[in-house]
């Protein structure tokens, strides 16, 4: 029988040889699923239909417990990673990250660069205009100037004749 001490010991053997060997273990484990990939899927398949009941019953027990099911898990995770979740969107949407995001705001005095509209101080952000054939960023706008230039496929045209419905000529 083991003492707790040489358990621990051998857990951090066990580690840090993971850690000095993790690329070639992933490759011999990806090797040898994709030599035994049947007969893997084979017994995990049989596993599945022979263990239905008790798999199901645990399932059961897991909704009774929390109903929202992952829900609860997903909302608490994007509001801990809110920041880190930010600035993924605006640097793969965008090529902008929340400096570049804030100077930009910053140089728009914290406005709409159309209307004028004040920056929301917490909740929603304001949306990054962009060219859509470029994808280089034009501003920052709120959300009903964006869906202005949105509706009005960002045509001038479009925009210089509602502006001439608008005075009635």
């Amino acid at each position: 029988m083991y003492s707790h001490e040489q358990y621990m010991k051998e857990k951090e053997q066990r580690k840090r040889y993971y850690l000095a060997n993790r690329e070639k273990i992933i490759a011999n484990t990806k090797k040898n699923y994709l030599k035994n990939r049947d007969k893997i899927i084979a017994r995990t398949k049989k596993y599945n239909r022979e263990h239905s009941e008790h798999r199901n019953k645990l399932g059961r027990e897991r909704y009774a417990i929390n109903k929202n099911g992952r829900a609860d898990y997903h909302r608490e995770y994007r509001r801990k990673r809110f920041h880190i979740i930010r600035e993924w969107n605006l640097r793969n949407s965008y090529g902008i990250g929340v400096k570049e995001y804030e100077r930009i705001l910053t140089s728009q005095s914290n406005k709409c660069a159309i209307c004028d509209t004040p920056a929301p101080v917490s909740g929603r952000h304001f949306p990054v205009d962009h060219d859509h054939s470029t994808g280089k960023v034009r501003g920052i706008l709120c959300h009903t100037c964006n869906h202005l230039l949105g509706y009005a496929k960002d045509s001038e045209k479009i925009l210089l004749s509602a502006i001439r419905y608008l005075r009635g000529l």
